[in-house]
């Protein structure tokens, strides 16, 4: 009709409320990585509209037990199969929020050869070699110096540049091998079987068999414990007492409740059954490296000083280039020649070795560091460390290893000393035939809950 009637009779325009006919959420939404957490627009809601918006409502501790089973389509005693597991993987991706991290070694390199100051050096050398064409096109014979001075410049930049490469990629493989020596694995419960499988192939709705030296490997509700199942949550809420956890939900908000293990968590004590409910960026691990990515860097105090010191200086030689053209023109010199007094200065206000001076001073000091088994981020950041007089740093997992063993025993009213660092036979200071020691290792080794697995 003409006023459209059945037009808007027949049309139908219901936005998707990403929910059920009977109400339950279908999938949490995944957003790209940019706008996943910084592009949030905060607003009056706070923190719950931001999780809401971020990967779905946050309230898996307050459902019931058969509820949130029905929900993630699982169950406590068979698992998921094999098509859900891979439906699963396909709509929520793998269980890792580490890799779009990494920055690729040629933007590394290229970084390195072209940031920051060394933009500067490359001026000066375009310059000299500017310097030398205008003088070559003037005389059959021109100097040389010009051409020397370019390749020099370009000589600084490169060795400056690859030194700099160096000292950052071998920090980036350090950290690689870190990964390697300890790799991530997860025991789960699938098609009615238990089996280990790699943390990066764990989906929403796996149930997870958590023991005595486990990491958590996603963030997961607790189904049953045994033993006293505690973890130790010191990397998530810093906290250096371990948690004794249960089904039981006990505060509103998910972080606090006792019913709730979060990814990276250490088991120390206890096993327990667990349902997968967050996995990679949506854990809550996931989402504090997703906010530390967001977060603008700034510069470092040397960098900043760098920079305005050649600022200065190039300025300065800009004017008094700019300076010299002009009397250059009022002496009666040809417009070429005043352009060839205009480079030169420039050039010569450069100062082409300030970089060289700068990288191997600071690689000096990052290697005396690295002695010292302190790996060095990038060679500014030694600057840094140096001006800082008072670190204030939680000692839990971050000065130690976060693994504990034995380095001493008592035998016979005798302290003896065990290196357990050692991977073989490790060494002690006491009698290992005689009868106490054998009791006390038997003892020892019933109450263990250990698990040796070969290192290949």
């Amino acid at each position: 009709n003409a006023d459209g009637s059945y037009r808007r009779a027949t049309t139908l325009s219901v936005t998707d409320d990403n929910l059920t006919a009977v109400g339950n959420v279908k999938s949490f939404r995944k957003t790209p990585y940019t706008s996943r957490i910084a592009g949030l627009d905060y607003g009056d809601g706070g923190v719950k509209e931001m999780e809401y918006l971020a990967d779905g409502p946050r309230d898996e501790h307050r459902l019931p037990i058969q509820e949130l089973l029905a929900r993630l389509v699982t169950d406590i005693g068979t698992g998921l199969t094999a098509p859900q597991v891979r439906a699963n993987l396909e709509l929520y991706g793998p269980n890792t929020f580490s890799a779009s991290l990494q920055v690729p070694e040629w933007i590394r390199l290229f970084k390195c050869l072209i940031g920051g100051a060394s933009l500067f050096l490359w001026g000066a050398a375009i310059l000299s070699f500017v310097n030398f064409s205008i003088q070559a096109g003037l005389s059959a014979q021109p100097p040389t110096e010009n051409i020397y001075l370019g390749v020099a410049l370009i000589i600084v930049i490169l060795v400056t540049g690859i030194f700099s490469y160096i000292k950052e990629s071998q920090k980036a493989a350090i950290d690689r091998e870190f990964e390697k020596l300890c790799p991530r694995t997860a025991k789960v419960i699938r098609e009615c079987e238990e089996m280990e499988v790699p943390a990066e192939d764990l989906v929403l709705g796996d149930i997870l068999c958590l023991r005595t030296g486990d990491i958590v490997p996603a963030d997961c509700r607790i189904l049953d414990t045994s033993d006293g199942f505690t973890v130790d949550n010191s990397a998530i809420t810093g906290e250096s007492e371990p948690i004794e956890l249960d089904p039981t939900a006990t505060h509103e908000k998910q972080l606090f409740s006792r019913n709730m293990a979060f990814c990276s968590s250490c088991v120390v004590r206890g096993r327990a059954k667990a349902v997968v409910t967050r996995t990679g960026i949506h854990t809550v691990i996931g989402q504090m490296a997703d906010l530390t990515a967001a977060n603008p860097k700034r510069e470092t105090m040397i960098t900043r000083e760098v920079s305005a010191y050649i600022h200065t200086f190039t300025m300065i030689g800009v004017a008094m280039g700019m300076v010299c053209f002009v009397l250059s023109f009022i002496l009666g010199y040809f417009w070429i020649d005043a352009i060839l007094f205009l480079i030169g200065v420039i050039v010569a206000n450069v100062p082409e070795g300030l970089m060289a001076v700068i990288t191997i001073s600071l690689s000096l000091s990052a290697s005396r560091l690295a002695k010292r088994n302190c790996v060095v981020k990038n060679l500014e950041a030694v600057e840094t460390i140096g001006a800082t007089s008072i670190i204030l740093c939680d000692k839990t997992g971050t000065l130690t290893m976060n693994q504990p063993s034995v380095a001493h025993v008592w035998i016979d009213n005798n302290i003896g000393e065990v290196d357990t660092a050692a991977e073989d036979t490790p060494g002690i200071t006491f009698d290992a035939s005689s009868s106490s020691w054998k009791n006390l290792a038997r003892a020892a080794v019933l109450c263990s809950r250990a698990e040796f697995a070969s290192s290949g």
